[in-house]
C-alpha cells in the first residue's frame, strides 16, 4: 500500500514518557483522596447517619458522586472541566458542603 498525500512519517521514533516515581504516585493519591474527601465532607457529615467517624468515612464516596454530577452539569451547560471551570467546581461543592455541614437540621423525623 502506498500513501497518494499526507504528510511525511516522523523520522524518528517517539519517546515513551517517563515512569512516575513511587513517591511521585503516592503524592498523586495522597492528594486526590484528600481532594474527595474534603469535597464530601460536608455533605457526609450533613447527610450521613451514624457516629462522626462513619459519617467521614463516607465522605469520599460523597465526594466522588459530588464531583462527577458537578462535571457533568458543568459541561452540560457549556463550562470546561479541564481548567478554570474544574477549579471553580471544586471550590463551589466544597464550600456548598461546609454551609449544608453547619446548618441546622429542619425537623426531620430521626432514624
Amino acid at each position: 500500500m502506498s500513501v497518494i498525500s499526507g504528510p511525511p512519517p516522523p523520522r524518528a521514533r517517539p519517546v515513551a514518557p517517563e515512569r512516575p516515581s513511587a513517591a511521585g504516585l503516592a503524592a498523586w493519591w495522597a492528594s486526590s483522596l484528600a481532594l474527595v474527601a474534603l469535597v464530601g465532607a460536608g455533605w457526609a457529615v450533613r447527610f450521613g447517619g451514624g457516629s462522626l467517624a462513619l459519617r467521614l468515612a463516607l465522605a469520599p464516596a460523597a465526594g466522588l458522586v459530588g464531583l462527577v454530577v458537578g462535571g457533568l452539569l458543568v459541561e452540560r451547560f457549556g463550562g470546561r472541566t479541564g481548567g478554570a471551570g474544574g477549579v471553580v467546581m471544586v471550590i463551589v461543592l466544597s464550600a456548598a458542603g461546609a454551609i449544608i455541614a453547619v446548618s441546622r437540621r429542619s425537623s426531620w423525623p430521626s432514624a
